[in-house]
């Protein structure tokens, strides 16, 4: 029975004891009350003024893929013109595909024979050689002579009949002689109006025969150069993914980019792209050594997508979706930089105000292309 006694005050003493506990708990969180949301607002604020992100190095040009002209299909590259780390031009030549020099000998072809229709179309405008033309007309001063030799001998025997001192018959051998004169006459000035002549038929003719001569080698042309491989902008060659004697495959022949403006692709959380800004300061940190540099955001993209540049922890979200958020870089970026395209780093954006600074480099930055075009 004392057992029971001494069991039941145990318990009992047990729960004043924790209600007294769970009492002082609750009178202590509410004193701290006043704490926690200022604390808690100070870390908000704290994670909005500061968007973390990976990123990669990358030219301010992009990097641009450079296929085969349309028309090559199946066909392989004959001679390349460049090697990987060359710096060109717009419009330099990269390389040739086998079909060249069939298609140039076909449009050497085809302006031959723009040549002769040329030559035609002269002939014709020129007319005749001038030496028929001068002998046409010395047919008809001879039968203009002609005639004119038979019209007094006809008028002498008109003369001489009253007088019956020429028969009939004599007379009339003298006016058919007159006619054939005439006769002779008539034909050969037309003989030298058609020697002279030149008709517009011939010439339409002609003409039309240079002008689809002209199409022929136009087109074999615009055949010639689907054949030569140029640099749409200028850059330098970043990779080379065909060789002389390959297929151009869809990673088409080479890589190009201008590297003399480099730029960080930062993979941005979706959520936190509203808190961003162009001009908002940056600091770059690149994975491999560490070295550090300054920017600004120039472009934030327009379109949500899964991020490309993963961490090493295996466990991190590989399907995060991301904004691409593109950083100018400070003119003071050292030279190996030009060589580090696709380098993963890490970004540190500052969303407070903009700067002056940033607004001025937003204002005047022409030096960074947009894209393949804005490259002279």
């Amino acid at each position: 029975m004392k057992i029971k006694v001494l069991c039941a005050i145990t318990i009992a003493i047990s729960l004043a004891i924790i209600a007294i506990v769970r009492y002082w708990y609750a009178t202590e969180q509410g004193s701290r009350s006043d704490l926690i949301p200022s604390t808690i607002a100070s870390a908000s604020s704290a994670k909005q003024n500061t968007v973390s992100a990976l990123g990669r190095l990358e030219p301010a040009s992009r990097v641009i893929r450079v296929a085969a002209p349309s028309g090559n299909e199946g066909n392989r590259l004959e001679s390349l013109q460049v090697q990987e780390g060359d710096d060109v031009a717009k419009g330099n030549v990269l390389g040739y595909m086998d079909t060249y020099t069939r298609r140039l000998a076909a449009k050497r072809q085809e302006e031959a024979r723009l040549a002769t229709a040329m030559a035609k179309l002269d002939q014709v405008l020129q007319g005749n050689k001038q030496g028929d033309i001068e002998a046409a007309r010395a047919t008809v001063e001879s039968a203009q002579h002609d005639l004119a030799t038979k019209e007094k001998e006809l008028r002498r025997a008109e003369q001489l009949k009253p007088n019956k001192a020429i028969s009939d018959a004599e007379v009339d051998e003298y006016r058919l002689a007159h006619e054939r004169s005439v006769a002779t006459l008539r034909q050969t000035k037309a003989q030298l109006a058609a020697i002279s002549e030149v008709r517009s038929v011939d010439v339409a003719l002609a003409e039309s025969e240079v002008r689809l001569a002209q199409s022929a080698v136009e087109f074999a042309k615009a055949n010639v150069d689907a054949t030569v491989i140029v640099a749409p902008c200028a850059g330098r060659i970043l990779r080379i993914h065909t060789r002389p004697g390959e297929q151009i495959s869809t990673e088409g022949l080479l890589d190009l980019g201008r590297v003399d403006q480099m730029q960080v692709v930062a993979e941005v959380f979706e959520g936190d792209i509203p808190e961003l800004k162009p001009g908002d300061k940056a600091v770059v940190t690149i994975d491999t050594n560490g070295h550090v540099l300054q920017g600004h955001v120039r472009e934030i993209g327009h379109i949500v997508a899964r991020k490309a540049v993963l961490t090493n922890d295996p466990v991190s979200d590989t399907d995060a979706r991301i904004v691409e958020v593109r950083i100018n870089l400070e003119q003071s970026r050292p030279a190996w930089l030009e060589r580090m395209s696709n380098a993963r780093v890490k970004v540190r954006i500052g969303t407070d105000q903009v700067t002056t600074s940033s607004k001025a480099a937003l204002a005047t930055n022409s030096m960074a292309a947009e894209n393949c075009d804005d490259v002279k």
